[in-house]
């Protein structure tokens, strides 16, 4: 899927996608943060469209459901974000982002309960940092993405297919 990204063939990347759950390959959350990282590396606004429409939906309809994590809340605010880029459809995704920006405040409330933050550390500034807003440090998302797909990681994002080594 990296690949057709990088040979910027989108729709090649929808259709292995789609297909994916045809060939009992299971999307879960880690193959869900993965292709909202690429989107979001791809950096292009009609795929960011796409996704920002399809993804949510998607989620709901694996089976089993697909739950919110963190990276996806996170990912899908840099998604939504890249596709509302220079333009003027921005009120379509208000919905995605508040479910988004909810499930980061629970989770912000459930590590302060914790101990994992400090409890004077401010949930306004902690959400701000993450890039909660959608209008935050996009670098820090694109870098937790890249993270997720550097080479070392290619063999566990396979899910099944046969890891060749020379």
């Amino acid at each position: 899927m990296a690949a057709y990204v990088a040979a910027d063939h989108w729709t090649a990347l929808w259709n292995r996608w789609k297909n994916l759950k045809y060939m009992s390959v299971r999307r879960d959350q880690v193959f869900y943060e993965l292709l909202i990282g690429l989107v979001v590396l791809g950096a292009k606004q009609k795929e960011g469209v796409y996704a920002a429409r399809h993804i949510w939906n998607d989620m709901w309809r694996e089976t089993p459901r697909v739950s919110m994590t963190a990276g996806i809340a996170k990912g899908l605010l840099a998604v939504v974000q890249l596709a509302e880029r220079d333009s003027s459809a921005s009120g379509e995704f208000a919905e995605l982002k508040a479910r988004c920006n909810g499930y980061l405040e629970g989770w912000h409330k459930w590590r302060v309960e914790k101990g994992l933050v400090n409890e004077e550390e401010s949930a306004a500034a902690n959400v701000a940092r993450e890039g909660k807003a959608g209008e935050g440090d996009e670098g820090a998302i694109i870098y937790d993405f890249q993270r997720l797909i550097r080479p070392s990681n290619i063999g566990g994002i396979c899910y099944g297919l046969p890891n060749f080594k020379s």
